[in-house]
């Protein structure tokens, strides 16, 4: 961690230390708080780092994680590729409603999805998420439609309106949107 770049494979030796792993969490925190948010090396910078406080569960992060999906100008959150972990690292620390609001934000970005189930697990209000999974599990692009199926699977018998689309995308198409389609029926 006192290189310029946290290593690539950080995270995974992170979640093999298991709690052991829990006194690194002040110096991940510290350089995730440091990655240069206007940066084309951002999420290059974030991701072995977001990977290490997932597999400690630092909730102390929160902060950090927040400035990752708001902070940039013109909104790293929107657009970077590193916001769909960032999500998910609010959502399996269990701050997805302290980020309810920018998570509202994010439900007409490519992130839609992730958004969706975040809210989900932080509120269970089917009625706010299951429109959005419903569209993107429409759309033409198969990324969304793989999302919106794993989002889907979280909601349980709430996403009975889903299962048509769900059965479609099953029984067709290709391999990597099969898969999370059948997982949710």
């Amino acid at each position: 961690l006192a290189g310029p770049a946290a290593p690539v494979g950080l995270g995974h030796e992170a979640a093999h230390l298991g709690r052991a792993a829990a006194p690194l969490a002040p110096a991940l925190r510290l350089r995730l708080g440091r990655v240069p948010l206007t940066s084309p090396t951002a999420a290059r910078l974030a991701t072995p780092l977001l990977t290490a406080i997932r597999a400690i569960g630092d909730k102390e992060a929160v902060p950090e994680l927040i400035r990752l999906l708001s902070g940039a100008p013109d909104g790293l959150g929107a657009r970077d590729a590193v916001t769909g972990q960032v999500i998910e690292t609010l959502a399996e620390l269990g701050a997805a409603a302290q980020t309810a609001p920018l998570l509202r934000r994010l439900l007409h970005t490519r992130h839609a999805a992730t958004a969706a189930g975040a809210l989900w697990l932080a509120d269970g209000d089917a009625t706010a998420v299951l429109p959005v999974l419903l569209r993107e599990l429409g759309r033409d692009d198969p990324d969304a439609r793989r999302a919106a199926a794993r989002q889907l699977a979280r909601l349980g018998p709430a996403a009975r309106p889903a299962l048509p689309g769900l059965r479609r995308l099953a029984r067709s198409g290709p391999v990597r949107e099969r898969i999370p389609a059948a997982c949710a029926l």
